[in-house]
Parts: C-alpha cells; sequence; structure tokens
C-alpha cells in the first residue's frame, strides 16, 4: 500500500512538472496554426469582425474553441502576451478535466494500470507540444466526456443521460468538425439498443450545428471553413496513406492495431462496444483523410485517446495472465518514460526542435538553436522597420508572424483568407489584387539555381540566377493568378527561412515591395 502511495505520488510530480515548461517558453511548442485562433479573437476583439489580416473576413477555424479565444481576448484586454498564457492555462485545465474522465470510465470498465493511459494523454496534450493552443484539448475532453456518457446511457437507460450526449455531441463536433465520424459511431450504437431516444439525441446537435452552417453560407457561401474546402478533394477521391501525414500514419496505425487487440482480450459486451466504437472512430476518420484531405497533428484526437484506453485495457488482461513482476515492469517503465520526455520538454524551452522529426531522423538535436525562433525575429524586425499595420504577402508561417508584428499578413495558402479571395485573385492576376488591396510588400524564399519551389499555391524559380519568379495558383481550384517577377538585386532584407526542414533546402527568406516606384 505504501509502494502504492509513492507511485501516485511520483505521478503527480511528474504530471505537474509536466505542466511547466509550456509556460516557459510557449514558442518552442505551439504550431504556427495555433497564432490563427489566437490572432482571429484579437481582431474580433477590437471590432474588426472574423478576420486575420484585416483585408478579408474568414470563417478558417472551429468554432468553439474561437469562441473560447474571444473570451480570453477581452479578458487580456489586447496584450498578447497575457492572452496566450490564458489560454495556456484554460488548456491545462481541459487536459486535468480528461485525465479525470479518463479515470471514471476506466473505473466503470474496470481498468486498471491508468497511469498508462494518463502518460499518453499528458504525452500528446502538454509534453511534446503540437497539440498547444489548437482546438484539440477541447476536442479531447469533449469526446473523453460522450464515452463517459456512453457507458451511463448503457447503465442508466434515461431520458437525461440521452439529452445531454446530444449536446455534448454538438458541442464536440463544434469543437473539431472531423468528430462527426466519432459522434455518428456512437449514436448509431446507443439508436440500436434504444431505437425510441433517437429524438432525444438527434435535436440537440442539430439545433446547435445548423446555425453555424446556415451563418457559414449566409457569410462565405460555403457551409464548410475555408481551411477545410482548401485541404479537401471531396467528392474526388485521391486515397493515399501518405495523407496521413509524418505523425499522422503511425499513430492511426498503432491505434488501430491496439484497438483491435482489446476488442479480442476485452470479456463483456459493454467493454467490447467500448472498443468498437474507438476502432471504428479511429478508422472512418482515417480513411476519410486518406482518400480526401491531409492529416497534421492535431487532427487524431479519437485516435490519441483510443491508445490511451487500449494500453490501459491491453496491460489488465496481461496482468491477469503474467506474473506481479509485469505489473513492476510496467509501473518502472511508465515512470522512466514519463521523465525521459520531462527531459525533452524543458530541452524545448531553451532549443528549438521538432520531436516528431528528431524521431523520424528529419532533423537532428546537434542542429537546433538557443536563438529565438526565426519567424519571431522577423516579426519583430517587420515592427521596428515598418509602419503599423503594412501589409505583406507570405509564403508560409504567418501565424507567429502576424501574431508578434501586428502587421497585416496576407497568406497565399488561403486558409486564412476568404472564399472570395481564389475567384478575385484569379480574375485580377496577384499583382493588380495586392494593389487594390494595398498589398505593398512580400516575402518568400529566395530562389535558387537549379532548384524549384512548388508548394501548395505556390511556384518558385529562378531563371537567370537573379530574379525570383512566382507563379501564384489559387488554393481552391488550383487556377493560374499571375506571376511576379523579383529583380534579388531589389531585396530589401534576407533572414533565415523559418520553415523546417524546408530551410535545408531553401535556407532564406527575403523580403520585395512588390511595386517599384
Amino acid at each position: 500500500m505504501r509502494l502504492t502511495w509513492i507511485y501516485a505520488a511520483l505521478l503527480t510530480l511528474l504530471v505537474g512538472a509536466a505542466l511547466v515548461p509550456f509556460h516557459l517558453n510557449p514558442d518552442a511548442f505551439m504550431a504556427d496554426d495555433a497564432y490563427f485562433y489566437l490572432q482571429v479573437a484579437d481582431h474580433i476583439r477590437q471590432g474588426h469582425g472574423s478576420t486575420f489580416h484585416e483585408i478579408t473576413q474568414t470563417n478558417g477555424y472551429h468554432p468553439l474553441w474561437m469562441l473560447c479565444c474571444v473570451v480570453g481576448a477581452f479578458i487580456s484586454g489586447g496584450d498578447k502576451t497575457v492572452l496566450l498564457q490564458l489560454m495556456a492555462f484554460v488548456q491545462d485545465g481541459l487536459f486535468l478535466a480528461s485525465i479525470f474522465l479518463l479515470w471514471r470510465c476506466g473505473q466503470r470498465l474496470e481498468l486498471k494500470f491508468f497511469s498508462l493511459g494518463l502518460f499518453v494523454l499528458t504525452l500528446v496534450m502538454v509534453m511534446v507540444g503540437g497539440l498547444r493552443l489548437f482546438e484539440s484539448h477541447l476536442s479531447i475532453m469533449l469526446q473523453m466526456a460522450m464515452l463517459l456518457l456512453f457507458l451511463k446511457c448503457k447503465e442508466t437507460p434515461d431520458w437525461k443521460n440521452f439529452i445531454w450526449m446530444g449536446v455534448t455531441m454538438g458541442l464536440c463536433m463544434l469543437a473539431r468538425m472531423d468528430t462527426v465520424f466519432f459522434c455518428a459511431i456512437i449514436w448509431l450504437a446507443l439508436i440500436w439498443q434504444q431505437p425510441r431516444k433517437i429524438l432525444l439525441l438527434t435535436l440537440p446537435p442539430f439545433a446547435m450545428l445548423i446555425p453555424y452552417l446556415v451563418d457559414n453560407y449566409v457569410s462565405f457561401g460555403h457551409i464548410v471553413p475555408v481551411s477545410g474546402a482548401i485541404k479537401s478533394t471531396f467528392p474526388n477521391i485521391d486515397l493515399s496513406y501518405y495523407h496521413l501525414g509524418l505523425h499522422g500514419g503511425p499513430v492511426v496505425v498503432t491505434a488501430v492495431l491496439l484497438s483491435a487487440c482489446s476488442l479480442m482480450v476485452e470479456q463483456t459486451k459493454k467493454n467490447r462496444q467500448f472498443f468498437a466504437i474507438l476502432f471504428f472512430g479511429v478508422v472512418l476518420h482515417a480513411l476519410y483523410l486518406a482518400a480526401f484531405s491531409v492529416g497534421s497533428q492535431w487532427y487524431y484526437t479519437t485516435a490519441y485517446i483510443t491508445i490511451a484506453f487500449s494500453l490501459m485495457s491491453i496491460a489488465t488482461f496481461l496482468s491477469g495472465k503474467l506474473s506481479k513482476a509485469f505489473s513492476v515492469i510496467c509501473s518502472v517503465m511508465t515512470l522512466l518514460a514519463f521523465s525521459f520526455f520531462l527531459v525533452i520538454s524543458f530541452l524545448k524551452t531553451q532549443y528549438h526542435f521538432s520531436v516528431t522529426l528528431v524521431f523520424k531522423g528529419k532533423e537532428s538535436l546537434t542542429e537546433t538553436s538557443a536563438e529565438m525562433p526565426a519567424a519571431k525575429r522577423l516579426a519583430e524586425r517587420l515592427k521596428k522597420e515598418f509602419p503599423q499595420n503594412t501589409a505583406f504577402f507570405m509564403f508560409d508561417y504567418p501565424g507567429m508572424v502576424a501574431y508578434y508584428s501586428g502587421m497585416k499578413i496576407f497568406p497565399f495558402d488561403g486558409l486564412m483568407n476568404d472564399f472570395s479571395y481564389n475567384y478575385h485573385v484569379a480574375d485580377l492576376g496577384v499583382s493588380s489584387y495586392a494593389k487594390q488591396k494595398e498589398i505593398d510588400y512580400i516575402i518568400v524564399p529566395v530562389a535558387i539555381a537549379g532548384k524549384e519551389y512548388d508548394r501548395g499555391p505556390l511556384h518558385i524559380w529562378t531563371e537567370s540566377g537573379l530574379d525570383t519568379n512566382i507563379e501564384v495558383f489559387t488554393p481552391i481550384g488550383n487556377r493560374k493568378a499571375g506571376r511576379l517577377t523579383l529583380p534579388n538585386d531589389q531585396i530589401i532584407f534576407r533572414m533565415p527561412n523559418p520553415v523546417s526542414p524546408l530551410n535545408k533546402e531553401f535556407p532564406e527568406i527575403a523580403l520585395w515591395k512588390i511595386h517599384q516606384a
């Protein structure tokens, strides 16, 4: 008993310590897209509407987490450092709530080895970064709440539990729209057993989603967010495992295999249904991404939850078949894994590196730097050398630059623009569009002889070795939108490319004035 309390105290200490690194140096943990939420929320606070750069409006985000960020923006009163830290503390609370829900579900499923699930959630939600300041924490917490409500509905199928499930289902889809697959599986599982309660499950999510979808259509002419439309090829199928991404592929495969094992070892009908929901939720979501879209690591919230519960299930099964030494070995290995990744987290506060890229061999710890991130240095320089609210086209990594500079950073990828950008820039041409929108400058990689940059809506190359040529395409429809020729002898300044590992191929970016006097 004494050893159990010591073990619990050590786990508590490690979890508490894991919350610290992000707050010491948030920029070392955040993917660039996470700044989108904070930037749009601050513009809403200022009365500019839902915009990233004041040039166009946007709906390129998931609405529920944006609502949370808007509340945070008003509380912080325009202080961007306070806003970032405040929303990180909100995420810490969502993480702790997810841990509690993991424990409650584990109790109802009679699963042991809570520490394994705790480690998985701590690893992906707070230690290695990647999910920080995205909607992922809110999505994970709501999915965990749905799983607990599913178990309650199975045990006590009264109308209150079903209504709460319907409400949580609606919130979950507003937190991340692609959780629709997970929600649909739970909806089917419950309706199969309780068909008379279909309205209790169906009306609440519809009541929440329809106003959001109608507002999208009225304001933007489409029911889906512009960021989702850009990344999707629906209804044209382009099936590929590689669409899951460098991180997502291994995560999905791990989640599917572990949940399949859990389905085989679990003995009760309730537990098998629980893991069947997780299994099919992961599979359907992965199939959609592989066929119609491209995944990033913050997409795979259902897979992370599945890995956590499956490890608990498999370890519980094995502990009943093996000696007591198995439990001791699991406990020791969990503490060692916690400690290892905690050290990695504190290293990230001093050095800028991607844990995923390091483990994949795409990046080396010897190449990391303790300097300020290149994107933040660029933001500081823009803030120092240009009038406030100067507008810039930017090829990639606009989030951090826009957030810390206060400038109007207009990304070519279109994720934070509106749908009309795709039509207007193609009709006018990029040069005329820039004049109309008063975008005077452009930041793109410097072309290198013999190499071509072909990424998303930009094709960059050099013919003479002196000028950087840019062919612009629309993010939706891939229509030609004109060409810019930027003489390298008219570069205003150069800086290291902030996008890793692209900076190995195109090490420098540069800033030009688009229309010379």
